[in-house]
C-alpha cells in the first residue's frame, strides 16, 4: 500500500470527510534521504515468535479511529 491510499484510508476512517489528497512520486518529495523503491513489511518473523496476527488495515484503523472518539 502507498503512503497515498493509506493516507487516503485514515481520513476516511477518522473524518469520513471528502478528502483531496495528491499522489506524487519519491522523486517529487524532495528529501536528504535515499529511499528505496519498493518496501513492504514483512510478518513472517512475527508469526515464528508467536506475536499474534496483525489486523486487516481497514479493521485496524476503525476501531483506533472509534478509541479516539
Amino acid at each position: 500500500m502507498s503512503w497515498h491510499k493509506f493516507a487516503e484510508l485514515v481520513l476516511t476512517a477518522c473524518r469520513n470527510v471528502p478528502h483531496s489528497i495528491e499522489a506524487i512520486t519519491s522523486e517529487q518529495w524532495p528529501t536528504p534521504a535515499r529511499r528505496p523503491k519498493y518496501s513492504a513489511l514483512a510478518s513472517e518473523r512475527l508469526d515464528r515468535h508467536l506475536v499474534p496476527e496483525m489486523p486487516d488495515t481497514h479493521v485496524a484503523l476503525r476501531d483506533f479511529c472509534m478509541r479516539l472518539g
